[in-house]
């Protein structure tokens, strides 16, 4: 930005008079304010030099590599997910070539810390979430999160041996807990955006299954897939028969329960909801041809018959249908603010391999100090991840 002090005007201050003075206070203080605010949203570098993260990537662990929303994220939590990706990527495919092209645009490398930004993305939304409407863990989540830690403290004999696994992770304990804490806070925030305050209306919810051409309905499903001709008639004839005692039944929600229990289906009393692209069109077709409470002929699909009954649109189904959109857009467009020059640092081959040369190495300093400790640490890394 270029200022022009003399073509600034400002009211009360004739030309030639004390104006340029005074605009170069002005310009003084404007740009202290400009640099004060530039200064206070820079993401920082850290200061802690601890652990395998450090080692592997050069990061410091507390580096404020990301700001999501109003979230910042730790190099430390990214670089949990992004080894995390890591595993799961060579432990379903081998050993991978990070380097090699995952598409023509990406990169195995580009792909894991793509899908270790959209892991950050989402814990960060929750957090953001529940930072903006109050919600925070109960007791009960506190206790559970203890309960689970003492579990795995059982499971490696005793706290030093833990402590000792979640230092081969190369995370800090505090950071490991925090991630784990977002399963339960999770749970909270969907918990109130489908049943509690933030529960949209009904009326709001009806607008949206319709909008979003959500259908409910209970179903009795026979499969064709293989039948030649004769037991393909059967078959029909058996949905036929179906459709018939649940139009001529009193009470059609029991018949409806009695059947499915007989084909050992499951059934509830509101029914299944789906979406128009989730089911067969002409079950769709037909359903939209129904009333609430009507029971259908007999719908032949390309793999089987289907005999329905049309239900009024599960409400509490489309909560949660329109939570989860919420957070697919959210994810979508959120604004991210990334330590460039960190972020672009980060190698995920390069990194990967020094953190499992570095996990190995202190997996075997560890089995040397505890000669007692049966348990191999290296090999149990990747599971203790996925905790």
């Amino acid at each position: 930005m270029t200022f022009h002090i003399n073509d600034w005007k400002i009211p009360g201050f004739p030309k030639g008079s004390r104006q340029p003075l005074y605009m170069l206070g002005m310009l003084a203080i404007t740009l202290v304010l400009i640099l004060g605010i530039i200064l206070g949203s820079a993401l920082k570098s850290g200061k802690r030099t601890d652990g395998l993260y450090y080692q592997a990537a050069g990061i410091r662990p507390d580096a404020q590599l990301l700001r999501i929303e109003d979230q910042i994220i730790s190099a430390e939590e990214y670089l949990y997910w992004l080894a995390y990706d890591c595993e799961y990527l060579i432990a379903n495919a081998g050993q991978i070539d990070f380097s090699a092209q995952v598409t023509e645009d990406m990169t195995y490398a580009q792909y894991v810390k793509a899908d270790a930004l959209e892991t950050v993305k989402l814990y960060a939304i929750i957090r953001q979430w529940a930072e903006d409407n109050n919600i925070q863990l109960t007791e009960d989540d506190l206790n559970a999160l203890a309960a689970e830690r003492e579990q795995m403290v059982t499971y490696y004999g005793d706290e030093k041996t833990y402590l000792q696994q979640v230092q081969i992770l190369g995370i800090s304990e505090e950071a490991f807990d925090a991630i784990n804490s977002v399963y339960y806070l999770y749970a909270r925030v969907f918990r109130e955006y489908t049943e509690g305050s933030l529960r949209p209306t009904d009326a709001q919810l009806t607008a949206y299954g319709q909008s979003n051409g959500f259908h409910t309905a209970q179903l009795l499903f026979l499969s064709t897939e293989g039948m030649d001709e004769t037991a393909l008639a059967a078959q029909k004839a058996t949905a036929e028969e179906y459709a018939k005692q649940l139009k001529e039944a009193e009470d059609v929600a029991a018949k409806y329960a009695e059947l499915a229990a007989q084909m050992n289906l499951p059934a509830t009393e509101v029914g299944q909801t789906f979406t128009a692209d989730q089911a067969d069109s002409a079950l769709i077709a037909a359903l939209d041809a129904m009333q609430d409470g009507q029971v259908s002929d007999v719908i032949q699909t390309e793999k089987g018959f289907y005999v329905a009954i049309r239900m009024p649109l599960d409400l509490t189904a489309l909560a949660k249908g329109q939570f989860d959109d919420r957070l697919a857009q959210a994810r979508a467009g959120v604004q991210i603010q990334y330590n460039e020059r960190l972020y672009n640092s980060i190698d995920a081959g390069s990194f990967y391999e020094k953190l499992s040369q570095g996990r190995e190495k202190l997996a075997e300093t560890f089995s040397a100090n505890n000669p007692n400790d049966s348990d191999d640490a290296a090999g149990s890394q990747a599971n203790n991840s996925q905790n």
